[in-house]
C-alpha cells in the first residue's frame, strides 16, 4: 500500500498510521461492543494514553501477556512455519540478547512460557490469570484458524 507512495520514511509512516488505526479501531469497538479485546503487540502505556477516558468510562482493565519461548524451540517453530516471519535462525544471537529484543515484561505483567504447552494450555493459563472462564464465540464458524 505504501510502496506507490515513495515516502521518505516509509517505516516510521507505516508505525504512525497503524498505531491511529488501532487506536481508532480501539475506541469504536469499546463503545460498541463492551466485550474483551485481544489486542498483539501493544504496550500499556500506549494504550493508556491514547485511551484513557474510554478505559475509565467502559471500566476496562489492560493486561500485558508475554509468550516467552526458549530460542531453539522458537527456530524449529519459525522453520516449520515455512514463510519463517521471524528469521531467528539467520541472526544467529545469543539467547540472552534474542530475549531483550522488543518489549520488555514489567513488574505486573504475565509471562508465559509456551515451549512445553499446547495451545489449549495457554489459553487457559491466560483466561485464569485475568479471571474469566471459557466460552463460545457467536461468530466462531466465521473464525479463519491460523495456526
Amino acid at each position: 500500500m505504501f510502496d506507490p507512495l515513495h515516502l521518505k520514511d516509509e517505516q516510521t509512516t507505516r508505525v504512525k498510521a497503524s498505531k491511529k488505526a488501532v487506536i481508532s479501531i480501539m475506541k469504536e469497538v469499546m463503545r460498541a461492543e463492551g466485550t474483551n479485546i485481544i489486542l498483539q503487540e501493544s504496550t500499556q502505556s500506549f494504550l493508556r494514553k491514547f485511551l484513557r477516558r474510554d478505559l475509565k468510562k467502559y471500566n476496562y482493565e489492560i493486561y500485558s501477556i508475554f509468550l516467552d519461548v526458549e530460542l531453539k524451540d522458537a527456530i524449529k517453530r519459525d522453520i516449520k512455519r515455512g514463510k519463517p516471519t521471524m528469521n531467528i535462525n539467520k541472526r544467529n544471537l545469543p539467547s540472552h540478547e534474542w530475549k531483550k529484543r522488543g518489549n520488555q515484561p514489567k513488574r505486573k505483567d504475565f509471562i508465559i512460557n509456551t515451549s512445553y504447552q499446547n495451545i489449549n494450555e495457554i489459553v487457559n493459563s491466560i483466561l485464569k490469570h485475568i479471571k474469566e472462564k471459557r466460552k463460545r464465540h457467536t461468530k466462531e464458524h466465521l473464525i479463519r484458524r491460523s495456526w
